[in-house]
Formats: C-alpha cells, structure tokens, sequence
C-alpha cells in the first residue's frame, strides 16, 4: 500500500488534535470558564476527500487551566471505513493585555485513529484488506481575543498552531505489519461566535502539513456551557485567618478575579471595582496570580 495515502488518510486524525477542536477558552474562540466550568460539544470538519464528526465535553477552572475528551468517526472517500475516533486535550489560558480579553494558551494534546481499512491487492491475486491505527501527539499554543459586538454577543477571532508526531501502523494481510512515524504541523483560524456567554458557534479552517504533504480542512464547532463555577465561602464570622488581607484590589467580574497592586491589569479593566481582598475572597474571586496579595 502507497505510504502517501496512508499519511494523507492520518491527517484526518491530525484534525482531532489541531487548537480548533480544543476547549473553547477565549484564546480558541470561545467564552472563558469564568462562565460555566463545563460544555458539551459537537465538531464537523471537512476535507478534500475525508471528514471527521466528534462530539465531547470540556470543563476548566477560573484560574486558566481547562481540559476535554472528544470520540467520533473519521470517514476518507477512498477507503471504505468509519474508523473510531478519540482525542483528548489539556492547557492553560493566560491574560496578555489588559481586561483579559486578548488570552493565549499553551496545550498539549492526543489522538487514537483505529479501525480504518483499505482495500489492497489486484483481481489477480485477489484483494484483502489492509487495516490501518495511528496514534497522534502534538504541543502548541493558540491566541484569541474577545470583542464585544451588542449586549449578549461576542465575537472572538482566534489562531493556534501546533507541532505533531503520529506513529502509524499498517496491519496489511500478507505482508505483516508496518509501521512509520512523522512530524508535522497543524495551523488553524477561525472566528467563535458566544451568545449570552453559553453557546458558542466557531467556523474554523486548518491546514496540516505532515511528512511533507499539505491537507486543508473547514468545519464548524459547536458548544453549550453549564454549571456555575462553585465560589469560596467564608468562615462563619468573616474574620477567619485566609480570609484575605486589608489590601485594596481591582476586581474584574468579567474574568471572575481580582489583581493586587502592581499589576499592569491593576484599575485597567471598564467595569471593574476596588475593594479589600478579604472582601473580594468573600464575594468568591480568585487571585487572577494564583495566589494571596
């Protein structure tokens, strides 16, 4: 069996794993955790002759770090198959502009392609059929920022990139069982659209490059976030020590979390507010430094 076809038929999987198919954090397209700590969500992604159709569940915290788990089918018009699809992924998201709506993003992610099968051989010596597994990682970043368009809606261009290997194994019947590992990289842009800070509807479009060979795709995530992040409750008298200090803070409830002094996000959000950080760890912010001031 031509190795081409074997690595072009990969890249579907190399779709699972591209920054579009993540958590929708800000930084990809979607509405912060800061929301709802949980989503369910459905992808479509389409190629020259393959697609790819997951549906799984994120959550993530109000601090930045988010995860999700996604399984499907992955389909390629040359071989007849539905192969099984699972990819599974885990970043953080960090503020890097004021307000916190220009966020970025560093993730790790992996994918399992299994139960693909190609039909090989000639009508002289008769056809089998070659079944083929591959097994993908990649690592990369993603950047995205959020613009408020009217009450309820926001729009939020995001890009991502990412460097990959996949090791792939070709269990053909006469022949035994092969095996090839390639790098490559997946670059994706799209625009997610958030409604009421729930759902979020992102077109996308990614263009893998693996083993020297270029693939484009185009498709749609689609998400609904619930559950409200839990908020810290106080000791009974409010004066329990870990409450928080004296130390005025600037609170930004858009992002769910408060700054110290010294911060260059200090008063730099529109609709913030100073308070005590002992009554800001009351109301349920979190340090937006992972720590006390």
């Amino acid at each position: 069996m031509p190795f081409s076809f074997i690595r072009v038929r990969v890249a579907v999987a190399a779709v699972s794993i591209a920054p579009g198919a993540l958590a929708a954090q800000g930084c990809l397209g979607g509405a912060s955790f800061a929301d709802r700590f949980a989503r369910l969500g459905a992808e479509a992604s389409f190629g020259k002759s393959s697609r790819a159709i997951i549906t799984g569940v994120s959550v993530g915290s109000r601090a930045g770090p988010f995860a999700s788990v996604n399984v499907g089918t992955a389909h390629d018009d040359r071989a007849d198959d539905n192969a099984s699809l699972f990819s599974a992924s885990a970043g953080v998201a960090f503020p890097v502009a004021s307000q916190g709506r220009l966020q970025t993003c560093p993730f790790l992610s992996a994918s399992a392609l299994n139960g693909a099968k190609v039909a090989s051989g000639d009508k002289v010596a008769g056809y089998y059929a070659s079944e083929i597994s591959t097994r993908a990682f990649a690592l990369g970043a993603s950047i995205g920022r959020q613009i408020d368009l009217p009450p309820g809606l926001a729009l939020v261009p995001f890009g991502g990139a990412a460097f990959l290997t996949q090791s792939t194994t070709i269990s053909d019947a006469p022949y035994g069982t092969a095996a090839v590992t390639d790098q490559g990289y997946i670059v994706t842009l799209g625009a997610g659209l958030v409604f009421g800070k729930v759902v979020n509807v992102r077109p996308f479009t990614t263009i893998a490059t693996i083993a020297g060979q270029t693939t484009r795709s185009s498709g749609v995530h689609v998400s609904i976030g619930f559950g409200r992040p839990s908020l810290r409750r106080p000791a009974a008298n409010g004066e329990g020590e870990g409450e928080g200090s004296r130390t005025t803070v600037w609170v930004n409830p858009r992002e769910g979390m408060y700054y110290c002094p010294g911060s260059k996000w200090y008063a730099a959000s529109e609709n913030g507010s100073f308070m005590t950080e002992r009554d800001a760890v009351k109301s349920g912010w979190q340090p937006a430094i992972g720590r006390r001031c």
